[in-house]
């Protein structure tokens, strides 16, 4: 331990602090590093949450991540931390501010010890660890941001002239820290940019958000839309030829409409998404289908997800995902696990019944627009090379023997309604899917969770 540190924790041992009831705290520096091994997280590179969550609760203007082969840098902007008040967090019980999230995250990356880090204050302090200690601060130009830079290598990692179980171990930490920044903040308030791409486009894989608000107070911890968002969901064919299927062809498309909610600051939203992926073959065709989709709820606070309840699959066609702000409940130490309350208990209840209200009021509208895109289901018989080949001889007979044109109308009509056939089963089929397998599937689900 350097000397300036050690000076810190001797005079913080001194001097003690006093206790609203007039106790004395006294901090013994060993003792206190021994113990950092007791907060540290369950999952190792679940500190980045942390820095998230601090950065969320002092209202930071942006979250910058950076990452090389060798080390993962995250810049905070428009924070003013200095180091004294995170010693005091690091080695005192939690006050509930934001220093405290960060000491959580600084905690658990002592407590690992074997990888190298560093932080710089916006003031310009600049502290290390070298795995057993810090070395000595020292000031550098300040950039007026913090920074906490890691290496990805374990210091006493692979030291081989190859190094390659090394450079794997390097990434998979690079990967597991990016993970859990992609996975648990995407609705974070505070612009996360990962090596420049803003995180939290979570708008790309669903067909319809709808926001609901459950309390009247504002809320900050989390960012979600206040306005609802529809989208068209496509299905497409494609057509059997003589080297192969064509190009996909539109089929069917869904378009979702209904209740439109509207409040400022959400407190809660409901995802609804669906996938098709190319299905069965019917005769000279292959058609798109409605594909399973996994169902859950999230809990977010301060920017992390801090609880997932997964869910069984609720059917064939869509996947539900409902996102609320726990910003009201209680936490375990490491701020990353509910508590389970009454009144946790109720505010989901609450947001389940709001879920099922919404969506049952748009039910209708989702179901009656299960159409073709076109009103037309086959394309030109001509894409079939037996019925090509019969329209072309009948074509020989008439030009020959003279038989009526009735018959190659009839004979054209009938090959061709076989397939159209084909195809309208394979539609009736996904159309009874959604009917049968959607929307009912998720409001018979929702109230089966909300009397449980």
């Amino acid at each position: 331990m350097t000397d300036s540190l050690e000076n810190y924790l001797k005079g913080q041992r001194d001097a003690g602090s006093v206790t609203g009831e007039g106790y004395k705290f006294t901090l013994n520096p060993e003792k206190a590093w021994q113990k950092l091994g007791a907060y540290q997280l369950s999952i190792p590179e679940a500190w980045v949450l942390k820095l998230v969550q601090a950065s969320v609760v002092d209202r930071a203007r942006e979250i910058k991540v950076t990452q090389s082969r060798e080390r993962t840098t995250i810049r905070v902007v428009g924070v003013s931390w200095t180091l004294n008040p995170l010693w005091d967090a690091v080695f005192k019980p939690a006050t509930g501010s934001a220093i405290d999230d960060l000491a959580v995250a600084v905690r658990t990356l002592i407590s690992q010890a074997n990888r190298h880090f560093e932080l710089e204050f916006p003031d310009g302090m600049n502290i290390a660890w070298n795995g057993k200690s810090f070395a000595d601060q020292k000031s550098v130009e300040p950039s007026g941001d913090f920074q906490l830079s890691v290496d990805h290598k374990p210091i006493d990692g692979d030291q081989s002239w190859f190094g390659l179980g090394g450079n794997a171990a390097c990434a998979r930490y690079a990967a597991a820290l990016a993970g859990q920044l992609e996975e648990n903040c995407l609705y974070c308030p505070v612009p996360i940019k990962l090596d420049g791409r803003r995180l939290g486009a979570f708008f790309a894989d669903f067909q319809v958000y709808l926001p609901l608000k459950v309390s009247e107070e504002a809320v900050s911890g989390i960012r979600l839309d206040a306005q609802p968002t529809f989208k068209t969901l496509k299905g497409h064919r494609r057509d059997k030829r003589k080297h192969g299927w064509s190009s996909p062809r539109p089929f069917f498309s869904i378009q979702f409409s209904g209740f439109r909610p509207r409040g400022e600051f959400p407190g809660a939203g409901i995802f609804l998404d669906a996938k098709v992926e190319s299905g069965r073959v019917f005769g000279g065709f292959k058609t798109d289908r409605l594909q399973p989709r996994p169902a859950r709820f999230e809990w977010v606070r301060d920017g992390a997800v801090v609880e997932r309840e997964e869910w069984t699959q609720l059917g064939s066609v869509f996947g539900l995902k409902i996102v609320a702000d726990a910003g009201s409940l209680g936490t375990d130490l490491s701020g990353l696990s509910l508590i389970d309350s009454p009144e946790k208990a109720s505010l989901r209840k609450a947001i389940l019944t709001n879920s099922a209200i919404v969506l049952g009021e748009m039910k209708a509208s989702f179901e009656k627009d299960f159409v073709p895109t076109d009103g037309r289901i086959l394309p030109s018989s001509f894409s079939n090379g037996f019925v090509k080949f019969v329209i072309y001889f009948l074509v020989a007979v008439v030009c020959v023997v003279g038989l009526p044109v009735v018959l190659l109308i009839l004979v054209a009509n009938s090959l061709g309604n076989a397939d159209e056939k084909r195809l309208s089963k394979a539609l009736d089929e996904q159309a009874q899917a959604f009917e049968e397998d959607g929307m009912k599937r998720i409001l018979s689900f929702l109230k089966s969770q909300i009397t449980a």
